[in-house]
């Protein structure tokens, strides 16, 4: 591989069915669809746009978020819509790489149906470093 042009992952699907749909995932997740953790992550950003008063920044930021989804789905189409360039699949090593890629998953999974337990630790760690009360956003029951 060695590109960071569309064609590098054109037809990983067929390839490398594993790669290609962690990727695939983590590009979506990227992009804030639920139930993954981008979505979270988006909602706690936009969120404290509004109620910070910074209503300009936040239609800003999702202008820029439905840019970003348009890239995203093209990289996605190119690994599952296009035929690859190569024909020979791809060999990924071993267990320890299919295990990253599957923790990998189940944690943005994790994170996206349930953020309050890593936002009650954000919290936690936040009064720990700083002696300060953690703000509304970092504390959800």
């Amino acid at each position: 591989m060695g590109s960071d042009s569309f064609e590098a992952v054109r037809g990983l699907g067929r390839r490398a069915p594993i790669p290609a749909a962690v990727l695939a995932l983590s590009l979506l997740s990227l992009a804030g669809i639920p139930p993954l953790a981008g979505f979270a992550g988006k909602v706690l950003l936009l969120n404290a746009t509004f109620e910070g008063g910074m209503t300009w920044l936040g239609i800003i930021a999702a202008i820029n978020m439905l840019i970003a989804l348009y890239y995203y789905m093209h990289i996605i189409a190119e690994m599952y819509l296009k035929p690859p360039d190569y024909d020979y699949p791809l060999q990924p090593g071993g267990v320890g790489y299919t295990l990253a890629c599957g923790l990998s998953l189940l944690g943005s999974l994790a994170l996206g149906v349930t953020p309050a337990p890593a936002l009650r630790l954000t919290g936690m760690l936040h009064v720990c470093c700083t002696n300060e009360q953690p703000s509304r956003m970092s504390t959800v029951s």
